[in-house]
């Protein structure tokens, strides 16, 4: 484990897989999150800012800051996520599990991460698992924002061009492909990148899933209750068929708190396609040098986890 703390910043668009990803974060204890920013994505603003005030709540983590964000892309509609998440984007997540704290009044996600980042430069990392469009926002307000972080960690893009909500990008992405532009061109700190075909093949069993789920804690109840939604989604309406339950948004904290839990990556120079009809906001990568002239900075991809690590942190989330 870590010998000293990781201070984080999780902006998200709190579906079923943020849940579980917030849930990591809020039960490390060797983590500490600084802020939860919320962005519109798998479900509307209002939802994203209420399924957190769940999620705190069910952790005992009601002391940690949250902020609501932009409602809608820089410059396109929402898409949401409805089939996957429902539409409280949360599963339909019942009456047992309700709102604690509230978020913060009087401050934008996007000023707050100016402000938070700003104040304490080179110790923060951003784990982003929703679009990219409170950062560029962010970016408007300060272009430097991206050099305050120590790092930035990503669920988004395909490096493969496989989708899920078009053939060729993934929806994180291509929900404001234009903010993924902004944080791709712009970065300036080290960028780490789960994309979408690493989701699809660093899941766990469901044999493991149902053990995690039938706990009688009341984080185990209260994945119970959010997961079935995405359970029958796998089980059921998938055109690929699945062995497993995808973790998603999960990854990428993982990535951040335990970083010995990536066993394959690789860095390329890539960019974000802004003008497809069927690949509108998917990741392309420079195979050759002379591919994408302008882009001189490196993206950490993560291909591969190391599986006995990514089980302990589900166990220990749990607890």
């Amino acid at each position: 484990m870590p010998s000293t703390s990781v201070h984080l910043i999780i902006d998200t668009d709190c579906g079923i897989d943020d849940a579980l990803a917030l849930m990591a974060a809020l039960s490390a204890r060797e983590v500490d999150v600084v802020a939860i920013t919320c962005v519109s994505g798998n479900t509307t603003l209002k939802n994203v800012v209420s399924n957190v005030s769940k999620v705190l709540r069910v952790c005992k983590r009601e002391e940690v800051p949250f902020y609501a964000g932009c409602d809608a892309p820089l410059s396109r509609e929402n898409i949401f996520g409805s089939e996957f998440h429902g539409k409280d984007g949360l599963g339909h997540c019942p009456k047992e599990f309700p709102e604690g704290a509230q978020a913060q009044k009087g401050m934008h996600a996007s000023r707050a991460l100016v402000e938070m980042a700003k104040n304490r430069k080179g110790e923060l990392t951003l784990v982003m698992i929703g679009p990219c469009t409170n950062l560029a926002v962010a970016y408007h307000i300060d272009p430097n924002v991206m050099a305050y972080f120590k790092k930035i960690v990503v669920m988004g893009g395909n490096v493969q061009g496989r989708g899920n909500v078009i053939p060729g990008a993934e929806f994180n992405f291509a929900s404001d492909p234009e903010a993924a532009h902004i944080l791709v061109e712009h970065s300036q700190c080290p960028v780490v990148l789960v994309p979408w075909e690493t989701v699809t093949t660093n899941w766990i069993s469901w044999e493991f899933y149902t053990e995690l789920i039938g706990g009688s804690t009341a984080k185990s109840r209260f994945l119970q209750a959010i997961c079935k939604y995405t359970e029958q989604y796998y089980q059921c309406k998938y055109t690929v068929g699945h062995h497993g339950y995808e973790l998603g948004d999960f990854l990428a904290v993982l990535v951040a708190i335990r970083p010995d839990c990536v066993t394959r990556s690789l860095k390329r120079r890539i960019a974000v396609e802004l003008k497809g009809e069927h690949t509108l906001g998917q990741v392309v990568q420079a195979w050759t040098k002379s591919m994408l002239p302008k882009v001189t900075k490196h993206t950490e991809i993560v291909l591969e986890f190391d599986m006995t690590i990514v089980r302990e942190n589900l166990t220990a989330m749990v607890q």
